[in-house]
């Protein structure tokens, strides 16, 4: 669909195909204006072009008496109606009432009126189509008055990849799946507790008197709020103590992503600060384990699993950045020399053997 609001400000000469021409293709244009003559401002054959290949009319609020009104009052035509021709006094009445004159006539009358459009309120309007005419009512949203407003920026986003929307359509089909096996008697496995379940859970059933919606924001809101001391199970104490993780001692020399700067009497003469962050580590140990601990915690793991994977990756991120990196020695010195003198050895050998074959 296709709408072109206040049309009648940028019309241009040529554009009366485009309602023929869309009808053919499948595709809605709706021309939308205030008043006939901006429709011809362009051109007026353009106007009567555009209003002969619009199947739909619709007039809400008129205000032009002229040939706005002119243009649906033609499209709604005319109709027959009869009224009573007269009244006059009843002779034999005491009262003295007026009865009709026993006579009636049929004309010509136009099935809208000027003062109906002028009295329309908002959303109100008259539908014209073929040879209908509905006084009918659009949604009208009428929305309160606010102190402050503001656009909203969207960004634009590229289209799903056709392995995501594949991946999406089986994960659909997975969930039913598991519903249709729900009702037939399945039941879900039981994968043990989980504190950021068991505590989502707690603050959903507190509140079960308001909306799901404002449930779910709430308890969003409330999940990471602290928590007093005697309220942490003894539990939890008890992993992190199993979980203490004590950094290791490099030798002198040695450095990774995690120690601070270790100045010598070399580099003490090569900085160009003094400033102690200057010296500290590129990441924090602590930090960066914590942050990781929690990423796992969300994504469904134990409290003893979560610390056990944040240690491995800490580990691996030592190893990846030790410097300098150690090197062993594949071969000796000894066997080095040795190899060298059976190369030239064998070399000396072959060309004797060339020789003599000459």
């Amino acid at each position: 669909m296709c709408i072109l609001d206040e049309y009648g400000y940028y019309a241009v000469e040529g554009f009366a195909v485009v309602p023929a021409q869309a009808r053919s293709l499948g595709f809605s244009v709706v021309f939308a204006g205030q008043d006939l003559p901006a429709f011809q401002k362009a051109s007026k054959e353009e106007a009567a072009s555009i209003g002969a290949n619009t199947n739909i009319k619709i007039c809400m609020k008129l205000e032009d008496p002229t040939e706005t009104w002119d243009f649906f009052m033609k499209t709604a035509g005319e109709s027959y109606v009869t009224h009573v021709d007269s009244f006059q006094v009843d002779q034999g009445s005491v009262l003295g009432t007026y009865a009709d004159a026993k006579g009636a006539r049929l004309e010509k009358r136009a099935r809208v009126d000027l003062l109906d459009l002028k009295e329309q309120t908002e959303g109100e309007a008259h539908f014209f189509f073929r040879s209908k005419v509905v006084r009918g009512r659009f949604f009208y949203a009428n929305p309160k008055p606010v102190k402050r407003m503001h656009l909203n920026h969207f960004l634009m986003v590229d289209a799903p990849t056709d392995a995501a929307v594949e991946q999406l359509e089986k994960t659909f089909a997975t969930y039913h799946a598991l519903v249709d096996l729900s009702h037939s008697g399945w039941e879900m496995k039981n994968t043990g507790a989980s504190e950021e379940i068991d505590r989502i859970a707690h603050l959903m059933q507190e509140n079960q008197k308001i909306s799901p919606i404002l449930n779910a924001m709430r308890a969003l809101l409330h999940f990471e709020e602290k928590i007093e001391t005697n309220d942490i199970p003894a539990s939890f104490f008890e992993e992190v103590s199993q979980s203490t993780f004590v950094e290791p001692e490099l030798p002198e020399g040695k450095l990774n992503i995690f120690l601070p700067l270790r100045m010598n009497p070399h580099l003490e003469k090569l900085a160009v600060t003094n400033d102690p962050k200057f010296k500290e580590a590129i990441l924090n140990r602590t930090a960066i384990r914590n942050q990781i601990e929690i990423l796992q915690r969300l994504s469904g793991q134990s409290g003893k699993q979560a610390i056990s994977i944040a240690s491995e990756l800490i580990g691996d991120m030592e190893k990846g950045t030790n410097y300098p990196p150690t090197t062993e020695l594949l071969t000796s010195p000894k066997e080095v020399v040795q190899h060298v003198r059976d190369m030239v050895k064998n070399i000396s050998l072959k060309k004797k053997e060339a020789v003599e074959r000459k």
